[in-house]
């Protein structure tokens, strides 16, 4: 809320600058202040990116200079909500106005989840300890990374069996891929690329039968029809998977 109340102050900083960039930003908008169809997500970006970069601090609310630089490194969407929430409360912290009390239930809230998180870390390793699979020294399972595709689609406290789900599920897929990198033949290899293929839209499916309540059939049928949401996600994981291999 106050990164929102923030970003609305911008058009209370009266200086041809930024009064020239309104009046740009709002010519893109229609009536319901909403961008109009014909301006697409990358023209946006664009947009914003090359106007954000050509303001000079010093016609900006001091405030406002840490969030746009981090905005410009990395679209805000696209960060890993637990790391963002992290780096917020730090950059709200070096402010001058803030107000202690919401920074102190801040920390407080953060430290009691990732306490949570702690919990569900260790109690997917003594699962991991408890297969036995440890003992196949050629596989390079690192489970914190594992755990982290976990908070990566779900990261809130009731979502604590889907987040241990997915750290279990993503480690026995990186062991499946270990071994077949190590002892598979060509044919074997194939069929593991086929697998590969379709364990997005079951990944997407177990994680959101083991979260959602209630389980709604529309919800099941967009995941069976392989949108490309999942398609590229599924992509992303198996590039990050065959890095790991990777000599480069």
């Amino acid at each position: 809320m106050e990164e929102r109340k923030s970003i609305c102050n911008l058009s209370k900083v009266q200086t041809p600058e930024t009064t020239r960039l309104l009046k740009i930003f709002k010519s893109f908008k229609d009536k319901t202040a909403s961008f109009s169809a014909c301006v697409s997500d990358d023209e946006a970006w664009e947009f914003s990116s090359k106007h954000l970069k050509d303001l000079d601090d010093k016609d900006v609310n001091q405030n406002l200079v840490p969030l746009v630089e981090h905005a410009l490194e990395l679209p805000l969407h696209w960060w890993a909500p637990r790391f963002e929430t992290k780096w917020f409360i730090d950059s709200y912290e070096r402010r001058e106005d803030k107000n202690h009390l919401l920074l102190e239930l801040a920390k407080v809230d953060f430290n009691i989840l990732q306490g949570i998180h702690q919990e569900e870390l260790k109690d997917t390793l003594r699962w991991w300890e408890n297969t036995g699979l440890r003992e196949l020294t050629f596989a390079r399972i690192n489970f914190i990374l594992a755990y982290l595709w976990g908070l990566g689609v779900a990261f809130q406290p009731q979502y604590s069996y889907c987040i241990k789900f997915v750290a279990k599920a993503v480690a026995l897929i990186t062991l499946i891929d270990d071994i077949y990198d190590v002892y598979g033949t060509l044919p074997e290899l194939e069929l593991l690329v086929m697998l590969l293929r379709v364990m997005g839209p079951i990944m997407a499916t177990l994680s959101y039968i083991s979260s959602a309540n209630p389980i709604l059939e529309k919800d099941l049928e967009f995941l069976e029809s392989n949108p490309d949401i999942i398609k590229w996600s599924s992509t992303a994981f198996r590039l990050q998977d065959d890095l790991g291999t990777s000599p480069v």
